[in-house]
């Protein structure tokens, strides 16, 4: 007799395996490149204490018998399975693998958010997840939806993207903050960008606000405000917007809209309807006298 079914409960298949190398992993399909081996090494440790927590999640592969499982999700949690399962051991533990019903794109949408929700996740690794929306045919509003991020972080993405070999692995290892990469792939030839990068970190010393000014030097481009200095303009925005009469407020709220753009906190195109049209209804304002 079939199980009741709950409301608000779906289900998905569960398969129990014992052997990691029926898993497969698509070649092109991983957003992430690097994987620290000592963390690694302290995953399986975990595994090997404590079984595996979390399953991984993957496909099936039609017409495999040798790998008949493709993964969507885990591949840490894969690969320390793999470091304790070549160690041969007595009793290794199981994997549990939630088996999603889907075609590849699913799988990758599935995949692309529980990446974006890890904090290690550099912006290299999301300009690739973005590069990959695009070849399927999405649209940067689409993108930013499936991503749960603005158009502005979309097109951002996309021009890493176009940076040079040289930038991108200056973001993975944490050397360039985003804004510097973006400055340097807006401003400087692919074929110089290396050079620029090299110079700009030596002179800065480790020293992220210097290295924005060397970069702003090489590049003739404006240096971009810190988060904390807009924050606290947005702060004193917020105070005076207390403070001023009523017919002054449309531009405060306008100039709070700006801040948030720069941020990255608001799309561009919601920064060219909404604030143009607070001031606009400040020009009226000041077209009637108020």
């Amino acid at each position: 007799m079939p199980s009741k079914k709950i409301e608000g409960v779906s289900r998905k298949d569960i398969s129990i395996l014992t052997n990691p190398d029926l898993i497969r992993i698509a070649k092109g399909f991983n957003h992430r490149k690097e994987f620290d081996e000592e963390k690694l090494n302290q995953l399986a440790e975990s595994i090997r204490q404590h079984g595996l927590k979390v399953p991984l999640t993957v496909r099936k592969d039609k017409g495999n018998d040798k790998q008949p499982f493709i993964l969507i999700d885990g591949e840490r949690r894969l690969r320390a399975l793999k470091k304790l399962y070549s160690q041969e051991m007595e009793n290794p533990p199981v994997i549990p693998c939630v088996v999603e019903i889907c075609d590849e794109d699913q799988a990758f949408i599935t995949s692309a958010i529980s990446n974006l929700e890890r904090a290690d996740i550099n912006a290299t690794e999301e300009a690739g997840i973005v590069q990959r929306f695009e070849k399927m045919g999405k649209s940067n509003k689409e993108i930013a939806l499936i991503c749960s991020r603005t158009t502005q972080w979309v097109s951002q993405r996309q021009t890493i993207a176009g940076g040079s070999t040289a930038v991108k692995n200056a973001i993975e290892e944490g050397d360039v903050p985003v804004d510097v990469a973006l400055s340097v792939i807006r401003h400087v030839p692919a074929e110089e960008q290396a050079e620029v990068i090299e110079e700009a970190l030596d002179a800065a010393g480790g020293n992220k606000g210097n290295l924005r000014k060397e970069v702003a030097k090489k590049t003739k481009a404006k240096v971009r405000p810190k988060a904390k200095e807009l924050e606290y303009i947005h702060t004193r925005l917020n105070q005076l917007n207390g403070a001023v009469r009523a017919n002054e407020r449309p531009v405060l709220r306008a100039m709070s809209m700006v801040l948030n753009y720069c941020n990255g906190e608001t799309s561009e195109e919601t920064l060219f309807t909404d604030a143009f049209e607070l001031l606009k209804i400040k020009s009226d304002q000041l077209k009637k006298g108020a």
